[in-house]
């Protein structure tokens, strides 16, 4: 092999090392930059609520401060109430309280997304996605088999239930039914499954 080629053959192999070496940096600067479960690169941890007075009043903040998604008073006061019976976990982001998520447990197998809330000013930002990660690990230690949520269904226009929808889509998610007599004719429920 010629002088020409061999230093041609190391060039590419020390381009390709290089390109390799950004490539794994990257990756791992985005892999920080996500928000990750119990405590996070962005400064999230997840806290787990057992004071039924707070969970009603984390509840309550951040549903009044979502009336795009949560503008029905008494839906509101019903999420409110009930959030005390079920398992609640407080998203904190240096140390403020962000948002929240309650689940509840349907049977041995399947667990509900019974809400989840977080402030508009951190939407987009991967703590929702962050949320349902640790969710999902969380019921998969507890041998739970799917995870289900209800949201607005698309026969009724919503820019924001849209963008609902394709975020759980993006989480696993699929549509598994329909279902009109939950919140009335007026608000038709879409079932949403993920298997854990």
């Amino acid at each position: 092999m010629s002088g020409t080629k061999v230093q041609a053959t190391s060039l590419a192999a020390e381009m390709f090392a290089n390109a390799q070496f950004i490539f794994f940096e990257r990756l791992r600067f985005f892999k920080q930059k996500a928000c990750k479960t119990k405590e996070g690169a962005m400064g999230c941890s997840f806290v787990e609520y057992t004071d039924e007075d707070k969970k009603s009043a984390l509840c309550k903040k951040v549903l009044d401060d979502l009336p795009l998604w949560f503008g029905i008073p008494e839906a509101n006061r019903e999420y409110c109430e009930k959030v005390r019976q079920y398992r609640f976990i407080g998203l904190v982001d240096n140390n403020r309280e962000i948002g929240f998520f309650s689940i509840k447990q349907n049977n041995e197998f399947v667990f509900e997304l019974y809400v989840l809330g977080i402030l508009p000013q951190y939407h987009r930002k991967g703590y929702g996605k962050a949320a349902i990660e640790y969710i999902c690990k969380d019921l998969r230690s507890r041998k739970a088999k799917y995870l289900e949520v209800k949201t607005l269904d698309e026969s009724r226009e919503s820019e924001e239930y849209q963008r609902t929808r394709l975020f759980y889509i993006n989480q696993g998610f699929i549509p598994l039914d329909v279902l009109t007599e939950v919140w009335g004719e007026r608000n038709p429920c879409l079932l949403m499954i993920k298997q854990l």
